[in-house]
């Protein structure tokens, strides 16, 4: 889709499925443009959760940011309180986890870090842009743009190249540097997917 992004207006979401690519088990990069309605409560952007049994969850939870990681007995991550998150302005978030450590990007800068050594549980659940099928009550409200995920933790250098990546006139740009980001597993610009509510739809930036 060119020149748009996704709405959802707090009900919409896309639904991705499940696949071998997207059942990740040691690193994870998962990073995306936002330009939210509304800042309250459990908003997920990105969340493969099913049965009570969570693999990762990214997003926006009371204007702050972040990812979960689940292990199956519970939590290896519980990182989801970083930054600030303004509504109605276009923010780049970014979480990473290397298998030892995670961090949380807030427009390229680095604003939370931790260590977790251990397993991401693997799940046959679908992912979801918008909601967690799990809990059906919680959508994002707002916009998500050039959303990705990686097998593996992107450094400080690429995280910061992704924000700075002026992808429509009116993002912010972060310096001038460009992304040296290798391809992601996954991309909400190159993959079609269908829209599964009517309230998410793509709407221009």
């Amino acid at each position: 889709v060119t020149n748009q992004a996704l709405r959802t207006r707090g009900t919409g979401y896309v639904n991705l499925g499940d696949t071998e690519a997207l059942r990740i088990t040691n690193a994870i990069t998962m990073s995306a443009w936002i330009k939210l309605a509304d800042a309250t409560g459990d908003q997920p952007i990105l969340v493969k959760e099913g049965s009570g049994k969570c693999s990762y969850w990214f997003g926006v939870y009371n204007y702050r940011f972040g990812l979960l990681i689940g292990t199956g007995a519970g939590w290896g991550v519980w990182a989801r309180s970083s930054g600030s998150v303004t509504t109605g302005v276009w923010t780049h978030v970014a979480s990473t986890w290397d298998g030892t450590n995670w961090c949380n990007y807030l427009n390229g800068e680095r604003v939370a870090s931790g260590v977790y050594s251990g397993e991401m549980l693997t799940s046959t659940a679908p992912v979801q842009i918008g909601q967690n099928s799990e809990w059906a009550s919680t959508h994002l409200n707002g916009l998500i743009d050039e959303l990705r995920i990686w097998n593996r933790a992107l450094t400080t250098n690429e995280l910061a190249g992704l924000a700075a990546v002026r992808a429509w006139p009116s993002a912010p740009r972060r310096g001038g540097a460009s992304s040296t980001a290798s391809t992601p597993i996954w991309s909400v610009t190159s993959s079609a997917h269908a829209i599964t509510n009517d309230a998410a739809s793509r709407s221009p930036r």
